[in-house]
């Protein structure tokens, strides 16, 4: 059920128009709760940078939260209010990563996100921080790309270097599919609790 409701195809100029973004500008989307130990202000001083040298593009922040005020009131003093999209929560989660080029997940802190991979099954190149469980899914330049927390130039750096290499993005996001298939799947998961399951009746 998961797979198929991120895998199935939908229509991105249709959802790009409904968002107010011009059809021919690149996406890079993070999708969580507007709170602090989230890093959506280093993805706003990244996209300060990122727009220097690639104006045609757009942030989307999906979600609500305590500091949502705190971040417009940033991107006024960046002066980038412009190019960032926040949506609130959305119900249709899954067309709006259809419009994503890149998807970011900027935490200080993290378990194992469920959004990373949800990205990842919707075919989405991610970029994500080195915490938590995250390296556990992503294998750094196959399957994702890992920076460290709360760096802004590294954060740019990767997400302008997917911008230019698009034909390496397409390679990450389907090495990130077939990852997810393969180890998060409804049908993955469940021949993974099968096999501890019969470990327990059938020790030895």
């Amino acid at each position: 059920v998961f797979m198929g409701r991120f895998n199935a195809r939908y229509d991105c100029i249709e959802m790009k128009r409904e968002l107010g973004i011009p059809v021919n500008y690149m996406v890079v989307g993070t999708v969580g709760r507007l709170s602090s130990e989230k890093g959506i202000s280093f993805l706003l001083h990244a996209a300060k940078e990122i727009l220097r040298n690639f104006p045609d593009i757009v942030f989307l922040i999906v979600g609500e939260g305590p500091i949502k005020n705190d971040l417009l009131k940033e991107c006024s003093s960046l002066g980038i209010e412009k190019y960032i999209i926040f949506t609130g929560v959305r119900n249709d989660i899954e067309k709006i990563y259809s419009v994503m080029d890149i998807f970011v997940l900027p935490s200080l802190n993290e378990g194992l996100p469920m959004v990373l991979l949800e990205a990842m099954a919707s075919k989405r190149p991610v970029i994500a921080t080195n915490v938590g469980a995250i390296p556990h899914v992503i294998d750094h330049g196959k399957n994702g790309l890992l920076i460290e927390p709360m760096n802004v130039t590294q954060l740019a750096e990767a997400i302008l270097y997917l911008l230019k290499n698009q034909d390496y993005a397409a390679s990450i996001a389907s090495q990130g599919y077939l990852k997810v298939v393969k180890h998060f799947s409804s049908k993955a998961m469940a021949e993974s609790y099968l096999s501890v399951y019969e470990k327990v009746l059938n020790p030895g």
